[in-house]
């Protein structure tokens, strides 16, 4: 076998992390930079994908934005419509994620086949 072996995001793992991320925003915008904090707190198959975990997060409207780019901007669970983490949200994120691994990746063969 060529290459490197693909490990899929463990949804008990995303659960974790999620816990953390709505411990944190639930009650309100919570400043902060979650990218870091996915990157230190999370197991290793989350780790690996944060940029994309968080990407997700955002995409399907579980985390809304506020601020400007950067380190002033700041999250808020959407309680309304995702209540608390659960199983079936970790289990959309984990799609949603590899959805966004893959687009990547044809974003970046389409650059590297205009250039």
């Amino acid at each position: 076998m060529n290459g490197w072996q693909k490990k899929p995001i463990d949804k008990m793992e995303m659960l974790h992390i999620l816990g953390l991320i709505y411990a944190r925003t639930a009650a309100g915008f919570g400043k902060g930079g979650l990218a870091r904090m996915i990157q230190t707190e999370s197991k290793p198959t989350v780790k690996a994908k944060y940029t994309f975990v968080l990407k997700a997060l955002v995409r399907q409207s579980i985390l809304f934005k506020e601020g400007k780019v950067g380190r002033g901007r700041s999250y808020r669970w959407n309680l309304k419509e995702y209540g608390p983490p659960s199983i079936p949200v970790a289990q959309m994120v984990i799609a949603e994620t590899e959805h966004q691994i893959r687009m990547d990746a044809v974003r970046r063969r389409e650059m590297k086949r205009l250039r």
